[in-house]
């Protein structure tokens, strides 16, 4: 009898030729030390290199993966296509140049054999080739049954592969990623995931390798006035998304909303060009917009509205928020120049 298959692994792949063959091997391996049944979706996204020929490889050595070729359209449309060809109880998004440990799908089996949760938050490790830059996990293995003591005791990440969906949810509620995000969609997807449950388990454990690569979609948007305008314009729309998922609101979400509109405005006085005063345009703009359309109860009107109650003041407090970040992270690489240089000496 066919085993049902319980997590479907969503690969989006351009021009990993580099990194791909590792990225499946590690899924592989991971759930060969597992039970439970599986299957791999890798979507080739118009690569130019090598790419498709190495999937097609794996495609004929394994039955439970496909292989799906189209036009290049961008991360969005293909996770959507990996989400609509998916099958399992769960959907995990890894992305092609990164790896997950031996043990990955033997701790989400260990979790949700206690708890059947919606979504389960993983710890992963972000590292330039053998170099550790830092370690992100939950801090114990549980359930929590309200998402605002969630937000209270663990990190909320913005990566969807730091996270694991129960499909029958997304598709309940046609969860899917905005395809006209360029910036910040992964957020964007979680956020709407998070609208929906209840429930979410943590897993105490490094199990996603997150491969820091300079060509990686993250580190390859150049700063020219327009992108750097979208990527800013991004945060506002991930709040607006949320609104219209007509949810409940809870506790967190003034957390998360005042995060969004402060890292608006984070992005927005990088971009060289981009003009206080056409920053405020913007921002008043989104916020008429929010007014006009939706219920907003006091707390949330008090944080959207802090921006245009002293635009000056809170450009001030950015800016200074900006440079405190500037100042954290040589505290940081001066910390890790010492670590190394103490393992060498030792």
């Amino acid at each position: 009898m066919k085993k049902e298959i319980k997590f479907s692994f969503v690969v989006p792949v351009y021009n990993a030729e580099k990194h791909i063959a590792a990225c499946v091997e590690a899924i592989l391996l991971s759930a060969n030390n597992a039970i439970s049944a599986i299957e791999i979706i890798l979507i080739n996204d118009g690569s130019t290199d090598d790419s498709l020929k190495i999937l097609r490889d794996f495609e004929v050595k394994h039955s439970f993966i496909t292989v799906i070729d189209k036009e290049n359209t961008g991360v969005s449309p293909t996770r959507n296509l990996g989400i609509e060809s998916a099958v399992g109880e769960y959907v995990c998004f890894v992305d092609s140049d990164d790896y997950l440990t031996a043990d990955y799908v033997l701790m989400l089996e260990k979790s949700l054999s206690k708890n059947a949760a919606d979504v389960v938050q993983v710890g992963f490790e972000r590292r330039i080739g053998e170099r550790v830059l830092y370690q992100v996990a939950p801090t114990k293995s549980t359930l929590y049954t309200d998402i605002n003591r969630y937000f209270a005791n663990e990190t909320y990440t913005h990566a969807v592969w730091s996270y694991v969906f129960k499909r029958d949810l997304i598709e309940a509620f046609e969860i899917r990623f905005d395809e006209q995000l360029r910036y910040s969609e992964d957020q964007d997807f979680i956020l709407k995931f998070f609208a929906r449950t209840s429930n979410i388990a943590t897993i105490n454990g490094v199990v996603y390798l997150y491969n820091d690569v300079p060509t990686s979609a993250v580190n390859s948007s150049s700063q020219n006035i327009e992108k750097g305008r979208n990527r800013a314009l991004a945060q506002l729309v991930v709040i607006e998304n949320l609104f219209k998922q007509q949810f409940v609101p809870r506790g967190y979400h003034k957390e998360v909303v005042t995060d969004l509109v402060d890292d608006f405005f984070v992005y927005a006085v990088r971009v060289e060009g981009y003009s206080s005063a056409q920053i405020m345009d913007d921002y008043t703009q989104f916020l008429d917009r929010i007014e006009s359309s939706y219920a907003l109860d006091i707390a949330m009107q008090k944080c959207l509205k802090q921006p245009r109650r002293n635009p000056t003041l809170y450009l001030q407090k950015i800016k200074s928020k900006i440079n405190w970040k500037k100042k954290t992270r040589k505290v940081q690489k001066m910390v890790r120049g010492l670590v190394g240089n103490f393992s060498l000496k030792s």
